[in-house]
């Protein structure tokens, strides 16, 4: 009998690497308001002192988003029009793919990449730097 997955203790674990101005950010489970909150003030410290940065953002098994996360992150992205040079959506699900296909009205540019096309990812994010 197989146990089942054990759920992970964060939904989102990020790492910053200031030399390249990169965020790497993943998301495995459900996001709360609280945590995405908390992730959100480590970005706004990166951002104070290096602007605008690039991100890579890593949907493995993401099982939804609380209301109060997704309105935190409407109010941090317009007040950060400018922050952000380019997002890479890395995942092999559909919705990922066509939330990259939506026009987009800020300065930032998103492209998504299937899981196995992770270090194309990165290479993009680099790209013109």
């Amino acid at each position: 009998m197989e146990s089942p997955r054990a759920e992970p203790k964060h939904a989102i674990r990020h790492a910053w690497f200031p030399n390249e101005k990169l965020m790497w950010m993943a998301v495995d489970g459900k996001i709360t308001a609280a945590e995405y909150k908390q992730f959100l003030a480590r970005v706004e410290t990166i951002l104070a002192e290096t602007s605008p940065i690039s991100m890579l953002v890593d949907i493995d098994d993401m099982k939804g988003v609380e209301p109060g996360a997704m309105l935190a992150d409407l109010k941090f992205g317009l007040t950060h029009l400018k922050s952000f040079r380019r997002m890479a959506l890395v995942g092999d699900e559909k919705w990922i793919h066509g939330l990259a296909k939506i026009p987009n009205p800020f300065p930032v540019e998103i492209k998504a990449f299937d899981e196995d096309e992770e270090s194309a990812a990165w290479e993009w994010l680099g790209e013109g730097d």
